[in-house]
């Protein structure tokens, strides 16, 4: 009985206000700590967000720096005009052509020639010339008359004339001897001659190919028909001043304006690349690497440049990098090939490997 009414008085108790107080306590506690804990979050998102106006400032450099890499100084210093062979097939030979650095004010220059060289100021050109008439290599007026660098005689196997930094004097390569071998030539007051030297120990003819004038009055060649070939930098004596390289397959070397670097194309890693070297024969590096051909290179008159013939892409077309590695781009298309056997002398044409483009402003 007391057990039932004990069990009567907690239900009356339960319904009244002042038994509620006691039978809530505990779930007002079991519920407090919910609100206490759903904050508890909260600072989690601030403290992520708090971090982002500290990182902000330091991404800040990013906009300052992305013009840094940026090839500002291009668009003043690429100027000037670069001269180009291209080979026609309908007629089979070359014509020398033209054009601003940007591909601009194209014109065709010269007729049936190739391997152009400007002078120092760019008012003359030497060439090869394909005209069966007038045969080897020649200067020319830019727009005016012609003359024959060899003197009163010219030979059909001249090749590759190259200006001195003083417009006195030019080398070329030339195969007219007998045995085909290619010879270095220098002009003198009154025509040209072989240069000799003692290479290898045995006095003779200077064997090789792509001579070419440095600032000094040096000249740098490809060495041929011999054990160790490379590029080598002999005077107008023959005298060898120094080696620059070991390779056989280099070819086409280019002293920069100051003198201090010479630019080249080889085969020396399987493809032919360009590359660039000190002129005291440290430094060798290759500045392109692509399955195309990369070659021909030539500096611009301020030495901060390098041009050079690739068909990339399998359209020829004229390339620029600086001599550091950087700044590569297309400058712009040939619209045609510098690659091509002339009809009427197929035994002296060797197609672009023998043919060179030149930059002056």
């Amino acid at each position: 009985m007391r057990g039932k009414i004990f069990v009567l008085l907690a239900f009356i108790c339960a319904l009244t206000t002042g038994c509620a107080t006691p039978a809530l306590t505990p779930r007002v506690t079991v519920v407090l700590p919910t609100p206490t804990l759903t904050p508890l979050p909260l600072p989690s998102p601030t403290l992520t967000f708090t971090p982002t106006p500290t990182l902000l400032p330091e991404a800040t450099p990013t906009p300052t720096l992305t013009p840094s890499p940026t090839p500002s100084p291009q668009p003043i210093a690429l100027k000037g005009r670069i001269a180009f062979p291209l080979y026609d097939p309908a007629r089979q030979t070359y014509d020398i052509f033209v054009a601003n650095v940007d591909g601009s004010g194209r014109r065709k220059l010269l007729e049936q020639a190739s391997q152009p060289d400007f002078n120092s100021d760019g008012t003359r050109i030497a060439y090869r010339s394909w005209d069966n008439t007038r045969r080897g290599i020649f200067g020319q007026v830019i727009g005016g008359d012609w003359w024959n660098i060899q003197g009163r005689e010219w030979r059909a196997e001249a090749a590759r004339p190259s200006w001195s930094f003083d417009d006195k004097a030019f080398v070329f390569h030339s195969r007219e001897d007998p045995d085909r071998l290619p010879r270095i030539y220098i002009t003198t007051p009154s025509g040209y001659g072989v240069i000799m030297s003692d290479i290898g120990g045995i006095y003779g003819p200077v064997f090789g190919e792509y001579p070419s004038w440095m600032p000094d009055g040096t000249i740098v060649y490809a060495a041929r028909q011999c054990r160790e070939c490379g590029l080598f930098v002999i005077t107008i004596n023959g005298v060898v001043v120094r080696r620059l390289t070991s390779d056989p397959t280099d070819a086409a070397p280019e002293a920069s304006p100051d003198g201090r670097r010479v630019v080249f194309m080889s085969m020396r890693d399987g493809n032919w690349e360009i590359y660039i070297v000190n002129s005291d024969g440290t430094g060798l590096r290759r500045l392109t690497k692509d399955p195309a051909i990369d070659g021909l290179p030539t500096w611009s008159p301020d030495g901060n440049y390098i041009a050079f013939l690739s068909n990339r892409g399998g359209e020829w077309a004229i390339w620029v990098i600086r001599p550091d590695g950087s700044g590569l781009r297309r400058l712009f298309f040939l619209g045609g090939s510098p690659d091509g056997i002339v009809g009427i002398d197929r035994e002296n044409s060797r197609g672009w490997l023998e043919e060179r483009i030149s930059w002056t402003w």
